[in-house]
């Protein structure tokens, strides 16, 4: 929501309509046609590229990305202390988090006057 707020105008909807193997004879399969790992890769590569995943319909053969907004990539680590695993997320990520902590409680407060 920053980018927006912040006058980004460079947002757009992208539409997956279907995998090809370019190093083989396939001609193109849609969003039912693809293996589990095959989706895997494409929504993991649009991530990596940021693009933000829309929830995939069931019943649709397409699913949507949005483009325009640089998703933080910063690595999590996983430490382990006493049989107990704590999760350590990245400076960035931790702000974002935060932020929307501060609009919950922002929209708590306005409820509550």
């Amino acid at each position: 929501m920053q980018a927006v707020r912040g006058g980004n105008r460079n947002l757009s909807m992208e539409t997956f309509i279907n995998f090809k193997d370019t190093t083989t004879g396939d001609k193109g399969r849609d969003y039912h046609g693809i293996t589990d790992r095959e989706d895997y890769i494409a929504k993991m590569t649009a991530v990596f590229n940021n693009r933000i995943i829309f929830p995939t319909v069931a019943d649709k053969k397409t699913y949507h990305f949005i483009k325009g907004i640089t998703l933080p990539h910063e690595p999590i680590r996983f430490n382990n202390n006493n049989g107990q695993t704590f999760v350590q997320y990245g400076e960035q990520v931790m702000d974002y988090l935060l932020g929307y902590c501060y609009d919950e409680l922002n929209q708590i407060e306005l409820c509550l006057r």
